[in-house]
C-alpha cells in the first residue's frame, strides 16, 4: 500500500507539472537563446531611435548617444538580441530627426545606410498609421538585396506601419488584425528567454528580432 501511494505521489506531480507547462506554453512564447552554427557572424540592422550607450558588437551611425541611465528602446532590442544570439553582429540607425521623432525622411535614410554598408536583414520594430509611397516603392525596389522586418503595434490597430508594407516581414501576437501571407504570428508576444537563467520580456518588437534573427539562421 505505501508503495502504491509512493508511486501514486510520483504520478501526481508528473500530471501537475505537465498541465503546468501546459498552461505557460498557452500564455508564454518560451525560447533558448541559439548559437549560429555557420562560420559566419550573423548580421543584422536596427533602425530605431536613439541610445543610451554604446555596445562592442554594434556599428551605429549616431553620435548623439544620450549616455543616459535609462535604457531606450533600442537598448532593449539591442540586449534581447545579443542574449538570444551572442555571435550576433549589429549593425544600428538612429533615425531620430532634430525634433527627437522619428519620420519617414528618418527611416529612409537608415534604409539607404543599411544599403550602402551591405546589410541585407534589416529590423523596423516601430509602428505608425502613416503611410509613404517613398517607403514603399523603396522597399519593393530593393527587394531582392535586402528583407525588412517589422512588428505590429502591441494593440490592435486598422493601419499599421511598416509592418503592413508589401515585403515587409512583419511579426506580432495572433489577433484579429489581418495578417499578410508572408507574416509569422506568435501565440503570445510575453516571452521567457532562457539563456544563462530565466529572463522576460514583452512586446511585438521582441518577437520581431526573433523572426529576424531566426531567418538567418534557418538558411
Amino acid at each position: 500500500m505505501e508503495k502504491l501511494n509512493k508511486a501514486t505521489k510520483i504520478i501526481l506531480v508528473v500530471v501537475t507539472c505537465i498541465v503546468v507547462l501546459c498552461y505557460l506554453s498557452t500564455k508564454f512564447t518560451i525560447i533558448k537563446s541559439i548559437s549560429n552554427s555557420n562560420s559566419e557572424q550573423v548580421i543584422i540592422g536596427i533602425i530605431d531611435a536613439q541610445l543610451s550607450t554604446g555596445y562592442d558588437n554594434v556599428v551605429t551611425n549616431s553620435t548623439g548617444i544620450i549616455n543616459s541611465q535609462i535604457k531606450t528602446h533600442g537598448d532593449r532590442l539591442i540586449s534581447f538580441a545579443n542574449k538570444y544570439c551572442p555571435s550576433l553582429k549589429i549593425y544600428y540607425y538612429d533615425a531620430t530627426n532634430d525634433n527627437g521623432s522619428v519620420d519617414t525622411n528618418g527611416l529612409l535614410s537608415g534604409l539607404k545606410w543599411m544599403k550602402n554598408k551591405g546589410v541585407k536583414h534589416i529590423n523596423i520594430s516601430m509602428s505608425s498609421n502613416i503611410f509613404s509611397d517613398d517607403l514603399q516603392n523603396f522597399i519593393e525596389e530593393n527587394d531582392k538585396d535586402i528583407k525588412i522586418y517589422a512588428s505590429y503595434h502591441n494593440l490592435e490597430q486598422t493601419l499599421d506601419y511598416p509592418a503592413m508594407y508589401k515585403y515587409v516581414i512583419a511579426s506580432g501576437k495572433k489577433s484579429r488584425i489581418a495578417f499578410k501571407a508572408n507574416d509569422i504570428q506568435y501565440k503570445s508576444n510575453n516571452i521567457v528567454l532562457l539563456s544563462n537563467g530565466i529572463k522576460k520580456y514583452s512586446g511585438n518588437s521582441f518577437l520581431s528580432i526573433m523572426t529576424t534573427i531566426n531567418d538567418i539562421i534557418s538558411k
